[in-house]
């Protein structure tokens, strides 16, 4: 058998926590070591237990439990490899949680196989960002690149002004 990705859940919805560490724990390269049901119990989860990945809940003992949790544990190391399992698909809520560095995002209620070809591939490294995920991400990177441009070339240009236009636009301002 070849290695076993270790995976920790942060889940406070009992019975999907149940059903989530049952079909891990029966896929021969995966294993359950730990459950949380807060984000304070998986940050103490994720200093303390042994794991690869961390299948993180965003809504637990409030609505930003997850990436609060995600945030700590991301400042403490870097390397984390942590996937979002949410029922959140708005994009302030994608926005916010991918912001955290995690490496995927997954609504639930998604196929049992994608969800493990989800966690196979951050184990690898790689994130399989759903469609709709996807395309939030890269509309808000577009929208950064442009506002960046924006302010790039109001800087470039405000260095060319005249001092009659410099008191001019202090006056707009």
């Amino acid at each position: 058998m070849s290695e076993v990705i270790k995976i920790i859940i942060a889940e406070d919805f009992s019975l999907l926590l149940e059903d989530l560490s049952e079909l891990i724990n029966t896929q021969e390269d995966m294993q359950v070591v730990a459950t949380a049901s807060t984000g304070k119990e998986m940050i103490d989860l994720a200093k303390s237990i042994e794991h690869d990945i961390i299948l993180m809940d965003i809504e637990m003992e409030n609505t930003t439990a997850g990436i609060i949790a995600t945030e700590y544990i991301r400042d403490w190391d870097k390397s984390e490899k942590i996937i979002y399992l949410t029922a959140h698909e708005t994009d302030e809520f994608i926005l916010t949680a991918m912001g955290t560095g995690a490496i995927d995002y997954m609504v639930k209620g998604i196929p049992d196989e994608e969800l493990l070809n989800h966690i196979r591939s951050a184990y690898n490294g790689h994130s399989l960002l759903e469609g709709k995920i996807q395309q939030v991400v890269m509309q808000e990177y577009k929208r950064l690149q442009q506002s960046a441009r924006g302010l790039l070339f109001f800087i470039q240009n405000i260095s060319n002004l005249t001092m009659t236009e410099r008191e001019l636009l202090r006056y707009l301002i």
